[in-house]
């Protein structure tokens, strides 16, 4: 899966610094190795990467909305869903994981070391307790370093959580 990442870091070099990776959707494919831009709008980019029996599907917004940084308004009502496990990022982790894939975001690589959407679905693929051959995520407010976050599920959808606050919301399948 790294290599993929990869390939989508080396395949959107052109994005300006503050793009951000909105929407990642990963699955198993038998479909030959290939690169699209599926869509570049002014505020937009859709790519699909495939490689190696593997599909990323991901949307970038190309300019960071005013809004980013601010707290996710959505709530996540913890009583229907059941509680899976903690993670916490240390730098070291967030260094180490995009020196791997090449990203060179500063955003990445400096304080307070935003926590980078491909880390999430790299980190989840591992951790969630049912083989999945899909899984879709949106990136709903930023997390760094050092902050404890919580792994929901409920059904066929899953949540990364910093407190009550949905930081990541999902769907496998």
């Amino acid at each position: 899966m790294r290599k993929l990442f990869s390939l989508l870091i080396s395949s959107n070099a052109d994005l300006p610094k503050d793009s951000l990776l909105v929407k990642l959707r990963w699955k198993e494919t038998k479909a030959l190795d290939q690169t699209l831009i599926l869509r570049h709008q002014k505020r937009l980019r859709q790519m699909l990467l495939v490689q190696g029996g593997e599909e990323l599907r991901a949307t970038f917004l190309l300019k960071r909305p005013s809004s980013f940084g601010r707290k996710s308004q959505d709530k996540l009502d913890i009583s229907s869903a059941t509680f899976l496990s903690d993670v916490q990022f240390t730098k070291a982790d967030i260094l180490q994981f995009v020196r791997a894939i090449g990203d060179h975001n500063p955003l990445h690589q400096q304080a307070p070391f935003l926590i980078p959407a491909c880390l999430y679905l790299d980190y989840l693929r591992q951790v969630l307790p049912q083989r999945v051959s899909v899984l879709s995520l949106r990136f709903l407010a930023p997390a760094y370093a050092q902050e404890r976050l919580s792994l929901y599920c409920h059904q066929k959808d899953f949540y990364l959580c910093r407190g009550d606050t949905i930081i990541v919301k999902g769907e496998s399948v």
